[in-house]
Formats: structure tokens, sequence, C-alpha cells
């Protein structure tokens, strides 16, 4: 169901949006910075760094059912920028699941780092 942050406006986010937003953002940031990343930054780096960093802060404010439906909608939208260089066109499922596990891997390397629980 979605839910409205525009007061008494009519317009409503769905969690699904929020995370296309969040993904836009952060591939903004990565791929457009204001200020331009120094040369021997991964970029691949930075979109997990920054995707970790969503993935442990929304479900913190928006909840779980919330987050689940935004992250999942983020990650997709970073995969298929990462997998064919386009947000739009979805790359294969088993490189999906590779990077699903390339990704996780990381996150649990972040976490262990940074000892969050």
């Amino acid at each position: 169901m979605p839910w409205n942050i525009f007061g008494d406006r009519k317009e409503s986010v769905t969690p699904e949006h929020l995370g296309r937003m969040m993904a836009d953002q952060i591939l903004k940031e990565v791929f457009q910075p204001a200020k331009p990343l120094p040369v021997a930054d991964n970029k691949v780096e930075w979109l997990l760094i920054k995707t970790f960093i969503m993935t442990n802060v929304v479900p913190r404010v928006f909840g779980q059912a919330v987050a689940d439906k935004a992250l999942r909608a983020l990650h997709q939208q970073v995969w298929n920028v990462l997998l064919t260089g386009d947000a739009s066109r979805e790359g294969s499922r088993d490189d999906v699941t590779e990077l699903n596990a390339k990704a996780g891997l990381r996150y649990r390397e972040i976490t262990t780092r940074l000892e969050i629980s």
C-alpha cells in the first residue's frame, strides 16, 4: 500500500519508487559526482559501499516491510547498471546471482570491519 509523503496532496510514493529514487541518487553520485572522484577510486566499490549504507539505514528508518521492497528495487536498478550499463536492461539471472553473492561477501567484510550488528 502506498504511503503519502506530501501531506494533503494526492501524490504518494511506493516503497519500490523510493528504492528507484535512492538508486538514481547513488548512481548519480558515483557516475556524475559534483566533485570528481580520485582516478584510483573504483566505481564498483563506491556503488557497493553506498548500497551497503542504504541496506543498513533504510530498515531502521522505514521498517522491514517497506525496506525489503525499497531495497529490492534499489539493488535491481544498481545491479542492472553494473551488469548491462543500463538501468532499464536486466542482467542474466546467473550474472545477478553471482553479483548478489559477491555483494553479500563484500557487505559481510564491511560489517566485520565496522563491527556493525
